[in-house]
């Protein structure tokens, strides 16, 4: 039997099947138009799409949270990341913000007390961009509908003015793009960030220039202690955060993610699922874990395999056919 793929026409009855060399093979699930098919050796592989709930993509990992403005956001989260209070004005409250006020205040020979709103703001903005608020790497993002919803990275989000409080929503990294977004700011001074198992232990180890430094039991550890010491003030914390390539990747990360959240938001979410069957057929297909794929998917377009959802499908199936181990001929 040859290798081959090619794009079949679902009958639909009691059963969803599939013709492939004359044997109607039934699906585990209800596809959504067509599938693809990739026979190889005496095996057939056949990609459908499923239409069903899809699970938020930013549950993934390396792709970080994205968190809104109630009702989205119960939790207040995206206040906390953003450094405010619950009246989204920015939290002078923060021991971080009390603490750098009080410096100010005693330069100027006086109290915090004494000091002006507009010396607050200075105060505030200086303990964000630090770190010390806040989470220094968030993005700020702008919500727009028009028929549909979508999030973008607001275009001033990150350039230090701070000017702007708020946002409709905000993205944070998660724990593995922090650790990339740590890397690359440390990079100046030859630090980077290593993990290992010691019998049942998890170890964080800080390198610098390729020897280890520094040992600890949980990341966020290791990571304090290299900015107590390579960033031990607010002005060199200030200044690694905001610089630009952090800034840059930041926004890569954001943009990346939104591609999916978008569409996910919108109800344009598809289930990739693949069964695969012994050639004859004898039993029940085995079947994959749905994978799922977030894109709009217009009907006409997919039957002409113009479709970036069905594109992908397709893809897929030729890289099965093309190496999975086939079985015996």
């Amino acid at each position: 039997m040859q290798t081959s793929i090619h794009f079949a026409y679902v009958k639909e009855s009691t059963q969803y099947t599939i013709d492939v060399d004359g044997q109607a093979l039934a699906l585990s699930r209800r596809p959504w138009g067509g599938a693809q098919v990739a026979v190889k050796g005496r095996t057939a592989f056949i990609g459908y799409l499923v239409e069903e709930d899809a699970q938020d993509p930013t549950d993934d990992d390396a792709v970080g949270k994205i968190y809104a403005m109630p009702p989205r956001d119960e939790s207040g989260r995206l206040l906390e990341v953003l450094g405010l209070d619950i009246f989204r004005h920015p939290n002078f409250e923060h021991p971080a913000v009390q603490a750098i006020a009080a410096e100010m205040a005693a330069r100027a020979g006086s109290t915090a007390g004494d000091l002006s709103e507009e010396q607050w703001l200075t105060a505030w903005r200086r303990a964000r961009r630090s770190g010390a608020v806040g989470n220094p790497f968030a993005v700020r993002l702008d919500k727009y509908e028009h028929g549909a919803i979508e999030y973008r990275v607001d275009q001033h989000c990150l350039t230090g003015d701070l000017e702007k409080f708020s946002a409709d929503a905000v993205w944070v990294p998660d724990a593995e793009l922090e650790k990339y977004l740590y890397e690359a700011m440390f990079q100046p001074q030859g630090v980077t960030f290593g993990h290992r198992f010691d019998g049942s232990k998890n170890v964080h180890e800080v390198i610098h220039n390729g020897v280890v430094v520094g040992t600890y039991e949980s990341f966020n550890a290791a990571v304090k202690a290299t900015r107590d010491y390579w960033l031990g003030n607010a002005s060199l914390a200030e200044e690694a955060y905001t610089r630009k390539a952090i800034v840059l990747l930041c926004e890569k990360y954001a943009r990346e993610a939104l591609e999916d959240y978008n569409e996910y938001l919108n109800g344009h979410a598809y289930g990739i699922a693949v069964d695969t069957f012994a050639i004859p057929a004898s039993a029940d297909p085995e079947c994959e874990p749905t994978e799922y794929v977030f894109a709009s998917t217009d009907y006409e377009e997919g039957y002409l395999g113009l479709n970036p959802t069905l594109t992908e499908l397709r893809e897929r199936m030729e890289r099965r056919a093309g190496n999975d181990a086939a079985a015996t001929s």
